[in-house]
């Protein structure tokens, strides 16, 4: 079972998950749709999804999503703090719990 968190709004932490460094690393490496910054004691990972035009197989009209992952860093084991998808000007916050299968899948890769 993965442990990760994420931050509520006094401060706290509610325990949802983790993924490790490395595994995140290979997962992204050499897929141009992901990026990840290390700062301080953070990870923030960017996902650029395809055009809709792209995903819908037909002229569509609109922009990227990006969804940003910001993670603490504790060792080599990443934390869930906070995650949103950025649409256009608009920036949407993203439930932590959605991220649960995918962080599954690159612990298990």
């Amino acid at each position: 079972m993965h442990l990760f968190t994420t931050k509520l709004h006094y401060g706290a932490y509610q325990h949802i998950g983790m993924v490790s460094l490395d595994k995140l690393m290979s997962f992204v490496e050499g897929n141009p749709n992901y990026s990840l910054n290390e700062f301080n004691n953070k990870v923030e990972l960017t996902f650029t999804a395809p055009p809709i035009s792209e995903a819908a197989e037909e002229d569509v009209e609109g922009e990227n999503a990006v969804v940003r992952v910001v993670f603490a860093k504790v060792g080599q084991e990443l934390l869930v703090e906070q995650a949103w998808i950025e649409v256009g000007g608009d920036r949407r916050p993203m439930d932590p719990r959605q991220l649960e299968p995918w962080l599954d899948y690159i612990s298990q890769s």
